[in-house]
């Protein structure tokens, strides 16, 4: 057997899907950590780094013509020293890859198998950035177990943006809510306890220094704030919380652009206001959120 054939023969690492979904399981609770999980070190396929332009020559001859099936893009990937020092070049080219109607459903299964089967950040990175223009609802789950390793969080989380705004949000907190006084609130948003995170999205430390604006629009989408306040409509300090969280979102101190971002901004601030316009009536359930939150530098709706 010639070396070539005895390396062909090694068995392949575990999909990088399987480690994540097995460091999850082992997870206390199965609730990711602070930070989310790391790849483990891998040996490269290339020795000698490729320059920039060899390596966005080298990706654009990996992917014409698309390959069929993940194995043959590892051995692309492999034979032309992509690595992980490539994964933005990857997930650039493919987004400017041209699918012509034909070429979609084959796309699309491509990158269900890179995601699921993928042993390297190179094949994953390529899976991820193809279900970013492709994905569907069954794509949801394993999205959401390769997002929690902080290599893949940002791509991941870009293709969950589009089919779940939720679960998105759930896996960018797991992974970049990272103090401490937030971790009781991520623990109950990743399980789905839906009775007890009214609790816990009013008891978290709301301080400036614990909430910049992408934190508190990530939480808002995580926790269906609009459904929330629908269920609990005399909740007082819920809705004071929602008023806080939705002045963080354009805080001129962060960026504003959070608030922007967020589908249900008007909707929340319209339950604030309607309620803050009742208790200027007279004794009522709500109370104005302005009593316990400090405005920003300049409001988002001035």
């Amino acid at each position: 057997m010639s070396a070539q054939e005895e390396r062909d023969a090694l068995p392949l690492p575990p999909a990088l899907y399987d480690q994540a979904l097995h460091f999850l399981r082992d997870s206390p609770d199965g609730v990711p950590p602070r930070r989310g999980f790391s790849i483990s070190q891998q040996p490269e396929p290339s020795e000698v780094p490729l320059s920039r332009e060899e390596a966005r020559s080298a990706v654009r001859d990996a992917l014409n013509p698309l390959p069929e099936d993940s194995a043959t893009l590892h051995r692309r990937f492999a034979r032309l020293g992509m690595d992980r020092r490539h994964m933005h070049l990857i997930r650039s080219a493919v987004a400017d890859l041209p699918l012509p109607d034909d070429q979609r459903e084959p796309a699309r299964s491509l990158g269900r198998q890179l995601t699921r089967t993928g042993t390297t950040r190179a094949a994953v990175t390529a899976g991820l950035a193809l279900l970013i223009r492709l994905g569907e609802p069954e794509d949801i789950p394993y999205l959401s177990v390769l997002g929690l390793f902080r290599e893949f969080t940002l791509l991941a989380v870009d293709a969950l943006d589009i089919l779940d705004r939720r679960r998105a949000a759930v896996v960018w907190l797991a992974v970049y809510a990272r103090g401490v006084e937030l971790r009781p609130l991520v623990r109950i948003l990743w399980t789905g306890d839906r009775e007890a995170i009214c609790a816990e999205l009013v008891a978290f430390p709301a301080e400036p220094r614990f909430l910049s604006s992408t934190i508190a629009r990530r939480i808002a989408e995580a926790a269906r704030l609009p459904d929330l306040l629908d269920q609990h409509p005399s909740d007082t300090p819920l809705l004071a919380r929602t008023g806080r969280l939705l002045v963080r979102m354009g805080c001129s101190r962060d960026d504003p652009t959070d608030l922007l971002v967020y589908r249900e901004a008007l909707t929340l601030y319209e339950s604030v206001a309607t309620c803050t316009r009742a208790s200027r009536r007279g004794p009522g359930t709500c109370h104005p959120p302005s009593t316990t939150t400090p405005p920003c530098s300049r409001s988002p709706w001035t």
